[in-house]
């Protein structure tokens, strides 16, 4: 407990930490600005501010992206490499936080998703950009495939979303941006199914295991029967007996379910439409359900223990307690990862999502 309590307190230092550096940098970009914007000609300001604001696209610091637009309206027009204006850069890097920021604000005066792609000479357009493989950088943040292709198609259905007349544009190589798409994930597309079917093979077993194992106990009860009294058990009434039934019936039904799901993920057919909200969907509830099939289960084993050694050794209960919990400890780990990957995608988009609702709530109030 002393240790969980240190190592929250040193991330909570870390993180005051890292607030306090960007609020040092964020005064510091004032005092740049300034001594830009007037110790030299307007005509010379976008050799300052170019590069820096596409690189702050690049690693979604929107807060510096607001800060040089605010101290030099014109940025809000530059173009990157590719020739995309801000708008279209920060979709094509997978930056939600500018993303939100562009669309949500004024700056989206000065910016378009639908303006044509500057110097681009094989008909390109907004989405043929958005359909190619986002940066590594961004996918690596994920650490299962399935919701590193979620997190993809979401950028490019979002993408669709605002420029829909621009889906069935061909650029010179005859391809169209679901095209691009297809192309460029398709090695992704088969890591996810092989991935997927590796995971579902895998915990359908352990699945199959813990209901075995659950229909044995719950037949075959702690204490056995007294047969003097209809093979009523003889834990009957007591609350680690209770303890004991509730947490069998919570585990078979789980690990049920959790089988159901794994068996459907090793007979399906992938496709990229799959891993928008489906497939990603059933690995959680199905992983969730192993998650706490398995910590029932242990949860029984505990109470089962409880009622045979707890009555003359009472220390033991605490024994029982933690050599249970480290199990379940280690068990939680892969499922964590699988929460932070699903938490990542909801909240990458909520973010835009979120402040175009309130953006257009307040131009219907005022």
């Amino acid at each position: 407990m002393l240790l969980r309590i240190c190592m929250k307190l040193s991330v909570f230092k870390n993180y005051k930490e890292k607030m306090e550096r960007r609020s040092v940098a964020r005064a510091l970009l004032d005092i740049v600005c300034e001594k830009i914007k007037f110790s030299n000609d307007t005509s010379s300001y976008p050799a300052f501010y170019t590069e820096p604001i596409i690189e702050a696209i690049r690693r979604d610091a929107s807060d510096v992206v607001e800060k040089i637009v605010n101290w030099f309206p014109s940025a809000a027009m530059v173009f990157d490499e590719d020739g995309n204006n801000i708008s279209q850069a920060a979709f094509k890097n997978r930056a939600s936080r500018v993303a939100a920021l562009v669309i949500n604000t004024s700056i989206a005066k000065h910016t378009s998703l639908s303006q044509k792609i500057k110097d681009d000479h094989c008909g390109n357009n907004f989405l043929h950009y958005v359909a190619r493989l986002g940066p590594s950088k961004k996918l690596n943040l994920l650490s299962s495939p399935p919701f590193q292709l979620q997190l993809e198609l979401r950028w490019f259905k979002l993408a669709q979303e605002k420029v829909p007349e621009g889906l069935m544009e061909k650029n010179c190589f005859g391809e169209t941006p679901e095209m691009v798409f297809t192309k460029e994930h398709k090695e992704l597309l088969v890591e996810c199914g092989n991935w997927m079917k590796s995971t579902a093979n895998s915990h359908a077993l352990t699945a199959t295991i813990i209901i075995t194992i659950m229909f044995a106990a719950a037949i075959t009860v702690p204490g056995g029967n007294d047969e003097k009294n209809k093979g009523v058990p003889n834990f009957n009434g007591k609350p680690a007996f209770i303890v004991f039934e509730a947490s069998i019936v919570i585990a078979m039904v789980t690990a049920y379910l959790s089988m159901l799901l794994f068996s459907t993920i090793l007979n399906a057919r992938f496709t990229e439409q799959d891993f928008h909200i489906r497939r990603p969907l059933a690995l959680m509830v199905a992983s969730v359900s192993l998650l706490l099939s398995a910590m029932f289960s242990m949860v029984a084993f505990g109470a089962a223990l409880s009622l045979i050694f707890g009555m003359e050794i009472p220390w033991a209960l605490g024994f029982i307690a933690a050599l249970i919990g480290i199990p379940m400890a280690i068990s939680s780990n892969f499922y964590s990862n699988l929460l932070h990957d699903w938490i990542h995608n909801e909240s990458e988009f909520s973010s835009i999502t979120f402040s175009g609702r309130l953006n257009l709530l307040g131009r219907i109030l005022i």
